[in-house]
């Protein structure tokens, strides 16, 4: 135990507690601090997954392309976005839960409840993966269907190791510990060419047990961080948690979880559905889609950083009681992904025919690639600014409504645009691409319509009343007729410190010469803490006497 860092935490929650609007120079910080790690780790993970798609291309040339493209498609369709929807329940229930509480045991709690259905999950796909052979002849032309079949007979240690790699990722962001994400990652990039080289020429299987191979040690990179990182708060909950058998906490995962799963999966889908129209074109046409697809995917590094600060810093204000700044916060975020949206279309313009080199051997794929990069461009832009704003949905607990307009968007408009560009229109590979811009086209206005009829008061007191029902709490409720008022955030801020006291057993002031004197003195400080805030607030305002830290 340290004093000094307790007491810090606590000043810091009493700093924080106070609902003023931020500086320009604190937006900045605050956001940046999130994601400019959250984009070196995506950028690492993206770079890993991207050197896998480069030996493909140079050892099983255009037909291991088309494989591998269609491959990670019945992969991701089947079974990771699944395991990534629930997953994002994690964005919503962690992260507040963090703001309201840095030591919050319901972090650990959510996470193993996470990992228990999505291993769960990963047992029937894999069950399916082995016996696939029938949808996927179904779907795609022979020459690729055996390719496809041996890859994913090979991927159910690829899939447990995204599941565990997964879940700790989001349970990291949520504890603003993007760095560990970064290290685990920066561990896989560095595997990755090694198990390509030596995996990656033996066929398409070799690279599914590459990526198993990379994704593994970047799970256990997760695993022994979350264990001994200082700052790590999983260990504060109990291990296996009293929730894994409580229906009511999973009613709790699932009322956030389902939505997720649904907005997640809808999207993903709509991207993925693109591969197989691809698929009925031509095989140099999947790979050219498959090319331009990890194209989007290496820019969507970029973007996820945006939409991982997005709903974290939302979710720990709110969870802190701080609406005023998570809607300045909110806004924030989406001007910074516009500027970066621009930047990265801007050099994708400028490169294209550069990186079209890097992921295929084949001239014919590489001038499609190049023919279609302006889309590529505009795609991500879109994509970018989308998955921002579910991000903001996320992390103020309303990805029902993230999920709806995906339904609206992507799937009532953008499919059925992009197979009547394709079939009608005879666009080729151009028209799988144009009919998802013309979907996010009609998505972003509206997500950014029903963002403006946010109620950010109410949804900071439902983050609050969620919190104190998680923690057990009956007689704490958050109510304040106005930001400013002293008692209110009296109250909130004792509400909030209570729990750390309760982490030493703190007892009555009328026995402090019983107490040890790390918890007097710790107790002390805090209420010096409290009282010179409050008179900071109201000139002689003064908090009445802590005299019992339980109970509050």
């Amino acid at each position: 135990m340290s004093l000094d860092n307790d007491v810090v935490v606590i000043r810091e929650m009493v700093d924080e507690s106070h609902d003023r609007p931020l500086t320009t120079k604190e937006l900045w910080y605050k956001t940046l601090r999130i994601l400019i790690p959250t984009d070196v780790s995506s950028l690492l993970w993206m770079s890993s997954q991207t050197i896998t798609l480069a030996y493909v291309g140079r050892y099983l040339h255009k037909e291991g392309t088309a494989q591998y493209s269609a491959s990670i498609i019945i992969f991701n369709m089947c079974a990771f976005s699944f395991v990534q929807g629930f997953g994002a329940a994690i964005d919503t229930l962690s992260s507040q839960a963090f703001g309201a509480n840095p030591k919050s045991p319901e972090v650990g709690e959510t996470l193993q409840m996470a990992l228990a259905l999505n291993c769960a999950l990963g047992l029937l796909f894999s069950f399916f993966f082995l016996y696939s052979r029938p949808l996927v002849c179904a779907v795609f032309e022979k020459e690729v269907c055996m390719g496809v079949v041996q890859f994913l007979r090979y991927s159910p240690p690829y899939l447990f190791a995204q599941i565990i790699s997964g879940v700790m990722s989001k349970t990291m962001y949520a504890q603003k510990l993007p760095e560990v994400v970064a290290a685990a990652n920066g561990v896989a990039a560095l595997t990755s060419p090694l198990a390509n080289y030596f995996l990656t020429p033996y066929g398409i299987h070799g690279a599914s047990l590459a990526l198993a191979v990379t994704v593994g040690l970047c799970s256990m990179t997760h695993i022994i961080c979350a264990i001994f990182h200082p700052k790590a708060i999983i260990r504060y909950a109990p291990w296996p948690s009293p929730k894994l058998w409580d229906l009511g906490a999973w009613k709790t995962f699932f009322h956030v979880g389902v939505p997720a799963l649904v907005a997640t999966c809808a999207e993903w889908w709509a991207f993925e559905i693109q591969t197989v129209i691809a698929s009925r074109i031509s095989v140099t046409a999947l790979a050219v889609h498959g090319v331009a697809m990890n194209l989007v995917s290496l820019l969507f590094s970029v973007a996820l950083g945006v939409c991982v600060a997005a709903s974290v810093i939302v979710g720990n204000s709110l969870g802190a009681g701080r609406p005023r700044q998570a809607k300045q916060f909110a806004r924030f975020i989406i001007l910074c992904d516009v500027g970066l949206g621009l930047i990265t279309a801007f050099f994708m313009f400028l490169f294209g025919s550069h990186i079209a080199h890097l992921f295929a051997e084949d001239a014919e794929v590489i001038r499609g690639v190049v023919n279609i990069i302006p889309l590529v461009a505009l795609a991500h832009a879109g994509d970018s600014l989308q998955f921002c704003l579910q991000g903001i949905f996320r992390g103020v607990n309303r990805p029902t409504q993230g999920g709806l307009a995906v339904l609206l968007t992507l799937w009532c408009v953008g499919v059925p645009a992009s197979a009547f560009f394709v079939f009608v229109l005879h666009t080729g590979v151009y028209g799988c691409l144009g009919g998802i811009v013309v979907g996010m086209a009609i998505e972003i206005p509206l997500l950014g319509w029903w963002m403006r009829q946010f109620d950010w008061q109410q949804l900071a007191d439902r983050a609050s009343r969620s919190q104190n029902k998680a923690a057990g709490a009956t007689d704490v409720v958050l109510m304040r007729s106005s930001v400013d008022d002293p008692c209110a955030t009296s109250s909130h801020t004792h509400s909030r410190t209570s729990s750390v006291y309760s982490q030493h057993c703190l007892h009555d002031t009328d026995n402090a010469s019983s107490e040890a004197p790390y918890e007097r003195e710790l107790h002390e400080r805090t209420v010096s803490i409290l009282e010179e805030a409050c008179c900071s607030l109201h000139g002689s305002f003064a908090m009445p006497p802590l005299n019992k830290v339980d109970g509050h």
